[in-house]
């Protein structure tokens, strides 16, 4: 380009960055006068030049590209992008692979929504807030719902002390201290049981299980005495069963005065494991509840006076179980 004079002095509506020129004076060029000489330079050559340029303020309306994809200001879609050009959320962040990113959207709309999203190579997870309309997030998520987890066919994990405590699989099973699901159990798997209170805590739902107790019990006779009682007893929700072993020591009543739990509106008759030496009756006896009863009767099986008394003669024995409601 050919040297330009200075004409008079008028303002420029728009300015070419890489034909237009501006004068400088280089101090270090004293070829021509002794204190530099007077130069031209462009609004490009300006921009590019080394060195470290202090602005008390920039306003750029346009796309902002620093070395390509170290920083990307998308103007059009209001992203922005830290090692990539491409920014596909209000702001991604480009990992050391291609496919490596993790994207911040903050839409803000009320069918939008907000989220931070992280890829890493084949696999994706995301934490965020949908939108008012459901199902941007994920498939079936509701308005306003709170989103965790992953997108794609791979589980969502939680860890403490650095070790995997539950995983919840790409099937949905939840798995809590168990390292793989097991193809016949159900939707959640545990490594040990689970506890209940130790007082039971109600639910006025009919389906739900709100308690589970194993113990022991000594069955006690209303009069005589036992040379040897044992008792357990299983309970689970309002279904208990009772196990007992007795040896009669001297004879006395049929009846048992401390069950550990009362029984319901129905009677109950248990079954008989083995039973000798008893005294009424032709066939072994069995263990009896009525109905609102926390006392235990013994009958003989085909007895119809239900709560007939009968004495057992000493060193009788008999064990067996009842299962009743309470």
């Amino acid at each position: 380009m050919a040297d330009t004079k200075i004409t008079a002095l008028a303002p420029i509506v728009t300015v070419n960055p890489a034909t237009d020129m501006m004068p400088i004076v280089d101090v270090d060029n004293n070829s021509m006068a002794a204190s530099g000489t007077t130069m031209r330079i462009s609004p490009n050559q300006l921009l590019g030049a080394g060195g470290i340029a202090t602005l008390a303020s920039a306003t750029i309306t346009g796309d902002l590209t620093v070395d390509t994809s170290t920083l990307k200001v998308d103007s059009a879609n209001n992203r922005v992008g830290i090692r990539t050009a491409s920014p596909t959320d209000s702001l991604t962040i480009a990992g050391s692979a291609a496919t490596n990113t993790t994207s911040i959207g903050l839409i803000g709309t009320t069918t939008g929504y907000n989220r931070i999203l992280i890829n890493n190579t084949s696999g994706g997870s995301q934490f965020g807030v949908e939108g008012a309309t459901g199902g941007n997030l994920c498939v079936g998520s509701t308005a306003y719902a709170t989103i965790i987890g992953s997108y794609q066919n791979y589980p969502t994990q939680f860890i403490t002390n650095n070790n995997v405590v539950a995983t919840l699989d790409s099937s949905g099973n939840l798995l809590v201290g168990v390292a793989s699901a097991n193809a016949n159990g159900g939707v959640l798997q545990l490594k040990s049981g689970i506890t209940f209170p130790a007082t039971q805590v109600a639910s006025s739902d009919a389906n739900t299980l709100d308690d589970y107790e194993e113990g022991t019990w000594t069955p006690t006779p209303d009069s005589g005495a036992f040379s040897s009682a044992v008792g357990s007893y299983t309970k689970v929700g309002n279904m208990v069963t009772l196990y007992y072993d007795i040896i009669v020591g001297t004879g006395g009543g049929d009846r048992l005065t401390n069950l550990p739990f009362q029984a319901g509106v129905t009677v109950a008759q248990g079954v008989f494991t083995t039973a000798q030496d008893y005294a009424a009756g032709t066939t072994a006896p069995t263990l009896v509840i009525g109905g609102g009863a926390s006392i235990g009767y013994f009958r003989t099986v085909g007895d119809n006076v239900v709560f007939s008394a009968m004495t057992f003669t000493a060193s009788a024995g008999i064990s067996g179980s009842i299962t009743y409601r309470v």
